[in-house]
């Protein structure tokens, strides 16, 4: 059965939990006996475990959630209660995933979750690992999308400005940017995004830790903008021509990521222009004989869109507006093998804004 957790475990049901046996890392016995908690000085319980006639004696630390951060402090308080007592770090939480597993396994430190899965190590006597067992734990998170569509123009404007002083600082700038968002989702994905150790925050305040990772799970979660219409034509505009139409609609459009990508990248052009759009109707109709529609020579594609993801942070040149380097990075990224590889050139731009950014400079080109 999978529950799904709208608020942490208690450590005392954690404890009843391990005491019924729900962790268990066979063929250990373990035994376990609460303790006075961080109040009294203690970890929370301790743990005896036995193996072959020895016997091996831990200090857990237990968490509710199973979340990155709290992984994180879980593993800290253990090792320093571990240190303090004379005994061996051990953390207990309801999931352990393999990645985590991996990580303990270097850390030295050992872990049970509730779903079957563990890794007990003592340096040079013991070593015993568990795992593929599914979570049955799952995390309820009030946004569950935080790196996908709207929601994610909070982590593209971390990106871009890594240190916010506020809920309303951080609004400001995304809006300043072309993008919209309530202050409440602000709040929930900030939340999120602390959560997976990328960034840290004390109340509106946030500051990105890990500009990376950030990058990596706006890809991994990427899905390409829900197109309402489509033209495929063609035209004798160059790139500079279109984009000086561009800037006089009415609506919004800009090149998509793909198309601009020679403005943040060394990579052989292509033929093919496309365009996102709020009204193909308005364009195609401002182009008059520049757009002929049809499938032969075409080179023009027009793509319909009211996502805001495609529209922030786009940057003139000149008169033409092109993706965000943001945009064009995840488009590449997500493509075939030439593009993710010329993606790179652009991820390294991306991070190097950012480091200028947090160093003292607006990174506005």
């Amino acid at each position: 059965m999978v529950r799904t957790n709208s608020k942490p475990l208690s450590e005392t049901d954690m404890l009843a939990r391990l005491k019924d046996g729900e962790a268990s890392v066979p063929p250990l016995l373990i035994r376990w006996t609460a303790g006075t908690g961080p109040r009294g000085g203690e970890a929370d319980v301790t743990a005896e475990v036995r193996w072959e006639g020895r016997e091996f004696r831990f200090v857990a630390e237990l968490k509710g959630r199973s979340t990155p951060r709290t992984f994180v402090n879980a593993v800290a308080q253990s090792r320093e209660y571990a240190a303090r007592a004379g005994r061996y770090p051990m953390i207990v939480l309801p999931y352990l995933a393999p990645e985590r597993l991996d990580e303990l396994a270097g850390l030295g430190v050992s872990g049970i979750d509730l779903c079957g899965n563990g890794i007990v190590t003592v340096p040079g006597e013991l070593f015993v690992l568990r795992s593929g067992s599914p979570n049955k734990y799952r995390e309820s998170y009030p946004i569950r999308a935080v790196y996908r569509g709207a929601t994610s123009l909070v982590a593209r404007a971390l990106l871009l400005r890594p240190v916010s002083e506020s809920l309303s600082d951080l609004d400001g700038f995304i809006r300043s940017r072309g993008g919209a968002i309530t202050l409440t989702t602000i709040s929930k994905a900030l939340r999120r995004m602390e959560d997976d150790v990328l960034i840290e925050r004390k109340g509106g305040w946030a500051r990105l830790l890990q500009p990376e990772g950030l990058l990596d799970k706006l890809v991994a979660s990427y899905e390409a903008p829900k197109l309402r219409k489509t033209f495929i034509g063609s035209t004798t505009l160059d790139r500079a021509a279109l984009g000086d139409k561009l800037s006089q609609l009415e609506s919004r459009a800009v090149f998509t990521g793909q198309s601009s990508t020679e403005r943040y990248a060394v990579m052989g052009r292509e033929d093919r222009l496309r365009v996102y759009c709020e009204s193909t109707s308005e364009l195609v109709e401002m182009l008059g004989a520049d757009a002929k529609p049809g499938e032969r020579f075409a080179n023009l594609e027009l793509y319909e869109t009211v996502e805001p993801t495609v529209y922030f942070d786009a940057r003139l040149d000149g008169r033409t507006p092109f993706a965000s380097p943001i945009q064009a990075y995840i488009e590449l990224a997500t493509g075939d093998k030439r593009e993710q590889d010329v993606s790179k050139q652009i991820r390294s731009l991306i991070l190097r804004e950012a480091g200028q950014i947090e160093g003292g400079s607006d990174g506005d080109e």
